[in-house]
């Protein structure tokens, strides 16, 4: 039953992207004060084996106020990089003093593992922990 539920999350980290789809159509939407949007992404560089994280924080009238761009020597898929990328945001955040934020991220598995909505795909349950424990 083990080996059935990883062959399920590994079809579903792999065959379901983590990419918006192409009707929704992106736009950032502003806070109202004292809050602060967080938007993370990540990429996979599969010849270094690495991942590389961008994190952008933006205040309540959309100003850039920080901004942060990593690479990570692990070699992770698309979907733990992008559960990586919301843990790396949710430190950075910590680590420059945010108490009011709100995450926002692409990937639709992800949204539905931290809000509890959708199983959580065993090759990142560990992050997901892990994020839930920071927030």
């Amino acid at each position: 039953m083990k080996a059935r539920a990883m062959l399920d999350d590994f079809h579903l980290a792999h065959l379901l992207y983590c990419q918006p789809s192409a009707t929704e159509e992106a736009r950032w939407t502003p806070l109202v004060f004292p809050w602060y949007k967080v938007n993370m992404d990540a990429t996979v560089f599969k010849n270094t084996k690495s991942v590389g994280i961008g994190v952008i924080v933006r205040d309540h009238v959309g100003a850039m106020l920080v901004a942060l761009s990593t690479q990570l020597p692990l070699p992770l898929g698309p979907l733990e990089a992008k559960a990586k990328a919301m843990d790396v945001a949710i430190s950075f955040a910590k680590d420059i003093g945010l108490q009011e934020v709100t995450f926002e991220l692409d990937c639709l598995i992800l949204i539905g593992a931290l809000s509890n909505t959708l199983k959580v795909p065993i090759s990142i349950e560990n992050i997901v922990s892990g994020i839930h424990n920071k927030l």
